[in-house]
């Protein structure tokens, strides 16, 4: 790209360059557009791992709960009497 734009400068020809800065340009361009896609991937990626830590927070929470605690008790006194009889 450097040199491109060595070249450009050196030109004296107008149609010459031209056709440079039309090449540069699109070169540019194309940065551009693979620069703006890698932020997006960049920040969709970020929000996946958001949504992934609060699903996984709300997952142990309920794990972790009276609730649960209270039905692993029960089943636990359900084998307990099954182990008995």
């Amino acid at each position: 790209m450097y040199e491109l734009e060595i070249a450009i400068a050196k030109e004296s020809n107008n149609k010459k360059r031209d056709e440079l800065i039309k090449i540069h340009n699109g070169y540019m361009n194309e940065y551009d557009s693979l620069k703006k896609q890698i932020i997006w991937l960049a920040v969709l990626g970020i929000c996946f791992l958001l949504v992934l830590a609060v699903f996984g927070y709300f997952i142990w929470n309920s794990y972790n709960s009276e609730n649960m605690s209270y039905t692993s008790s029960w089943i636990q006194e359900r084998v307990i009497e099954s182990i008995r009889s």
